[in-house]
C-alpha cells in the first residue's frame, strides 16, 4: 500500500480483480474482498473499467494480460509489480509502458520528491498507529533497499541536527 499511497498523484490505476488477487496472493475471497473495498474507498478514482476489449491484443503472460490492457486503457506509464518476468519490455514498450518493481518505484520517487515521500510515510505510519521506524521495519521485508535509503537519510539529518545543536550550544 505504500507504493499506492505515494503514487496517488493522479496517474496510478488499479487493474487487479478480486479473482486475480485471490489466485496470485492465495488469499481467501473474504480477505481479497476486503482489500478491494479498501482500495476502492481510498483510491476510487483509480479503478479502471472498459479495458476488456484490449486483452486479446496483449502478448505478455496470459494471466497478466488484463493488467497491461487496463494500463493501456487508463494511459498509465508504469505498472508496479513484484513479478517483472511477466511484464517484459518487448510486451510493454509498444504501448509506451514500463514495469517497475515497487522498490525501484519508491526509490525513484524518493530521489525526486523526498519530502513528499517522507510525509506520506509518516502519514501512513500515523494512520496505522505506528512510528515511522515500525513502518519501515515492516516495509523492509519487501522493499529493503528503499528502507535503507530512507533510514540513511533520516540518520544523516539527525546527525546534522545534533551537530548544529552542539555548535550553537558551544557559542553560548
Amino acid at each position: 500500500m505504500t507504493s499506492v499511497s505515494v503514487a496517488n498523484g493522479g496517474w496510478m490505476r488499479s487493474g487487479e480483480s478480486p479473482r486475480t488477487l485471490e489466485s496470485k496472493l492465495e488469499w481467501p475471497s473474504s480477505l481479497t474482498g476486503h482489500l478491494q473495498a479498501e482500495l476502492r474507498a481510498h483510491f476510487g478514482e483509480a479503478w479502471v473499467r472498459g479495458y476488456e476489449s484490449l486483452i486479446p491484443r496483449m502478448t505478455n503472460d496470459e494471466k497478466d494480460r488484463p493488467v497491461v490492457a487496463a494500463a493501456i486503457h487508463a494511459q498509465v506509464p508504469i505498472i508496479l509489480t513484484f513479478d517483472l518476468r511477466h511484464f517484459g519490455r518487448e510486451h510493454l514498450e509498444p504501448w509506451g509502458i514500463r514495469a517497475l518493481h515497487p522498490q525501484s518505484f519508491l526509490i525513484e520517487i524518493f530521489r525526486q520528491e523526498e519530502s513528499v515521500v517522507k510525509t506520506k510515510l509518516e502519514q501512513q505510519a500515523a494512520d496505522r498507529r505506528r512510528s515511522l521506524r515500525e513502518l519501515l521495519d515492516i516495509l523492509s521485508a519487501t522493499v529493503p533497499d528503499f528502507v535503507a535509503i530512507v533510514s540513511a537519510r533520516n540518520l544523516k539529518k539527525i546527525k546534522l541536527i545534533s551537530r548544529t545543536a552542539a555548535d550553537s550550544s558551544s557559542l553560548d
